[in-house]
């Protein structure tokens, strides 16, 4: 019994390094979700026909008047926003290198030492966590055979789906 007392002691010892690696990951679907935006080319392809559009009006640079300042203005802004659009894309992807990084760094926390190397995924910890808790292990041996099976069930599972879908 004191193998899974241990255990238990592991696993609570562990919970807030997988809470925070739960909201990383959960910042990085965000984040990959906004990187992933295929808004850059429609973007290009406006600011190019604004620019190519708006030669002849400003005669290069040649702004004699009131309403070629506003034209200008016009066909400046959307110039802008594309510069800045670029910088916040910039940044987000910085923000997911960083957030990668720290992860990396949680997976070597010492409240995981426990846990084999392999196994150092939020998904992982909480069903060996249930395992234990419902009685289903009584070791980390047994949860991890037992986490094993399901993870080979689910991708029968998966394929199987898959390949009904691509019959139909």
């Amino acid at each position: 019994m004191e193998e899974k007392e241990q255990l238990i002691k592991n696993i609570s010892n562990a919970r807030p390094v997988m809470e925070r690696m739960v909201e990383i990951m959960d910042m990085q679907d965000v984040l990959s979700a906004k990187i992933g935006k295929k808004e850059d080319s429609k973007i290009a392809v406006i600011l190019a026909y604004l620019f190519l559009g708006s030669l002849p009006l400003l005669q290069l640079g040649n702004v004699k008047s009131f309403a070629g300042f506003i034209v200008l203005l016009i066909f400046a802004l959307p110039i802008i926003l594309f510069i800045l659009h670029r910088k916040k894309k910039k940044a987000r992807m910085s923000q997911y290198f960083k957030n990668a990084q720290e992860i990396e760094a949680l997976k070597l926390n010492v409240a995981l030492v426990w846990l084999p190397e392999s196994y150092r995924h939020p998904y992982c910890y909480y069903n060996i966590a249930e395992y234990i808790s419902n009685g289903r292990a009584d070791n980390l041996k047994e949860a991890l055979n037992l986490l094993e099976t399901q993870m080979h069930q689910e991708r029968l599972e998966a394929a199987a789906l898959a390949n009904l879908r691509y019959m139909r």
